[in-house]
């Protein structure tokens, strides 16, 4: 990937909001599917089993996404300075080459972390530290973990290549296709890790 790529407008030359998956899934018109990590929606691994069924599932999907050595960028949310030190101290940090935006993502009218009546909020925005990176099975699997145990924030990535995104969170993982298709094929391929929520959640 050449330095050339700009995060900022790479995501938002697909997408309204900020690169999050718990935004994402407020845009009524994205084709979105959710799967858990484990057997019986269980939220998080306790045994090695566990832990290879996590991983197994998380590599499954997210390679189905964004495509198997596909150009990606990993969007990781902080929050408040003190996160940036947090996140700079994680072992994955240096593995995948993340460093901190410079420029902030803003926020957006309706957004569930603003609140309208402070005017320090109206002013807010959204850091994020990220990575570009090529997307390969297993790659990410420390991450993945650290996600699955809730270590660290938001984390999403957007493949260059398909314009689709992965983001797991802590018992499962958000997909968003590109064509209905594709998410109703999926949603029948992964039936069994579906939620029974009516919403899917």
């Amino acid at each position: 990937m050449t330095e050339s790529i700009d995060p900022k407008s790479e995501w938002f030359s697909r997408y309204r909001v900020p690169p999050c998956g718990y935004f994402l899934r407020g845009e009524a018109d994205l084709n979105w599917l959710r799967i858990h990590s484990l057997p019986r929606s269980k939220r998080y691994a306790d045994t090695p089993a566990e832990w290879t069924e996590l991983l197994r599932r998380q590599n499954t999907v997210a390679t189905r996404l964004l495509g198997e050595s596909s150009s990606c960028i990993v969007y990781v949310r902080t929050f408040e300075h003190t996160s940036d030190w947090s996140l700079r101290n994680s072992a994955w940090w240096s593995r995948h080459d993340f460093k901190m935006l410079d420029e902030q993502f803003p926020l957006y009218e309706g957004h569930p972390d603003r609140d309208l009546d402070d005017p320090e909020d109206r002013e807010a925005d959204i850091r994020f530290a990220i990575a570009p990176t090529q997307w390969n099975s297993g790659k990410f699997d420390d991450l993945i973990r650290a996600v699955a145990d809730d270590e660290t924030e938001s984390v999403t990535f957007l493949s260059l290549t398909t314009g689709q995104v992965y983001a797991p969170y802590d018992g499962g993982a958000d997909l968003f296709f590109q064509t209905e298709g594709d998410e109703q094929e999926c949603r029948s391929e992964w039936h069994a890790w579906l939620s029974d929520h009516p919403c899917g959640l």
